[in-house]
């Protein structure tokens, strides 16, 4: 029992936690290892082996894989972790930074950079120790200026993983060494049989985030942001996650709206939101055409919240009424774009019930046709493709979302169900979509 003592070495691991929950790269001095390993280190072996052949020491044998159960003579292995830091461990004779192994020389040395100021720690041993004997033996230092830092330590059930952390918040962009002493026995009586240290740069931290003023027009589409500018410490800028607690706030009314955010290891960030009311106008023009007074009131009417969504309700009530025996909330288009031009003195039938109807009411009525978008303007009545049996949909066209293209404009419409249930919302204009048809022709009241 006594040389089986003394022939085992036992094995002691450290890995790094990027964050919490635990992630881990872990390395190993063992002589417990597999057949070739062994081979590979018979030298070695031989050179450290004692008179009486009972006192054999493997040394520069390190596990740098946490999947893998192979090991490493003599080797330098990096090890690149998901939290952009980079762990090298270096299994050549170097001498620790840390005080107490400042006088020894040790085999196991690891540097890291860019590690997270709230970051832990694992110590994995090959052997079950007592957690309540390493007080003296597992020390964390500030580099320059020799402090030790109190820690926190923890063991798993089977006492072979000591999880440290430290008691105080780390400061950012400074060095720490984490140093493992080589006096640490197992609850078996098996010494350490190499020191092991950690040499770490933290990294730099949040320093302030500005709170956030954004202005909208009302019915704009707004999405808040996936990340938020934060300066960090060291002075440089990055962009960080943020988690809002969105509300259920519709946008589409003007007001000014307040939305919360959550930035990880820094706190709240505030998004202050303005929606402008849509400005009524006394007269519409692109340079090309003006529009006419009727066109004018339509816009002005469709842009208060409430007459678009009142018109919808008109017009379902309408469609009912007209006993077609289909369903009033759909296919409900022209009866839709029918009331809106009624509650701007448009004298358009209840009885208009397609696309094809309205078009030849609109005609009888003077308006033109026209498929040159240029002259589009806000007020116009819009048209899409047809399959045989007129224009699939209808709306009235309210502004271009960008002035310089055709592709996507604010509509009015009956589909307001399928945006936040207000009518006023985006959609293509002049091509194809898997749902919506591109346009066809829009009709407008000559002046």
């Amino acid at each position: 029992m006594k040389n089986f003592t003394k022939n085992f070495i036992m094995l002691c691991g450290i890995y790094a936690l990027t964050q919490i929950p635990v992630h881990s790269t872990v390395f190993a001095a063992s002589n417990t290892v597999d057949k070739s390993s062994v081979e590979s280190s018979i030298t070695q072996v031989q050179q450290n082996k004692s008179a009486d052949n009972n006192t054999s020491i493997l040394k520069n044998v390190s596990n740098v894989d946490n999947t893998s159960q192979n090991t490493y003579a003599n080797s330098n292995i990096s090890v690149n972790t998901n939290d952009n830091s980079q762990t090298t461990v270096t299994n050549k004779a170097q001498k620790a930074t840390s005080e107490n192994l400042s006088a020894k020389t040790i085999d196991n040395v690891i540097t890291r950079d860019n590690v997270a100021v709230t970051k832990s720690w694992n110590i994995k041993f090959s052997e079950p120790v007592d957690i309540n004997t390493l007080t003296d033996k597992i020390k964390l230092t500030n580099v320059k200026t020799g402090e030790e830092i109190p820690i926190e330590m923890t063991a798993d059930k089977l006492c072979e993983t000591i999880t440290v952390t430290s008691s105080v918040k780390l400061d950012p962009q400074t060095e720490y060494s984490l140093s493992i002493s080589q006096d640490i026995v197992s609850k078996f009586g098996r010494q350490l049989s190499n020191p092991t240290v950690l040499n770490f740069k933290t990294a730099a931290i949040i320093s302030s985030i500005s709170n956030i003023t954004k202005t909208i027009s009302q019915g704009d589409s707004f999405t808040l942001p996936d990340k938020v500018t934060a300066v960090m410490s060291d002075g440089t800028t990055s962009q960080v996650s943020v988690s809002w607690d969105k509300s259920s706030v519709n946008i589409n009314v003007a007001g000014n709206y307040t939305f919360n955010g959550t930035v990880k290891d820094y706190g709240t960030v505030t998004l202050n939101l303005t929606v402008k009311p849509l400005q009524s106008a006394n007269t519409i023009s692109n340079g090309k055409r003006t529009q006419s007074s009727i066109g004018v009131k339509l816009y002005n009417y469709l842009i208060n919240y409430t007459n678009r969504n009142a018109v919808l309700t008109r017009a379902i009530q309408i469609h009912a009424a007209q006993g077609y025996g289909d369903d009033p909330y759909s296919n409900n288009c022209a009866f839709y774009q029918s009331e809106a031009l009624r509650s701007v003195g448009v004298n358009v039938p209840n009885s208009t019930a397609n696309t094809a109807t309205l078009t030849n009411v609109l005609l009888g009525m003077g308006w033109v046709k026209s498929s040159d978008l240029s002259l589009l303007l806000p007020g116009d009545i819009c048209f899409t493709i047809g399959y045989g049996n007129g224009p699939t949909h209808t709306y009235t066209f309210m502004k271009w979302v960008d002035p310089k293209d055709f592709h996507y404009a604010y509509v009015c419409d009956n589909q307001g169900d399928e945006y936040a249930g207000d009518a006023y919302h985006e959609r293509n204009i002049d091509f194809q979509t898997s749902t919506k048809d591109k346009i066809s022709y829009f009709m407008y009241l000559p002046v």
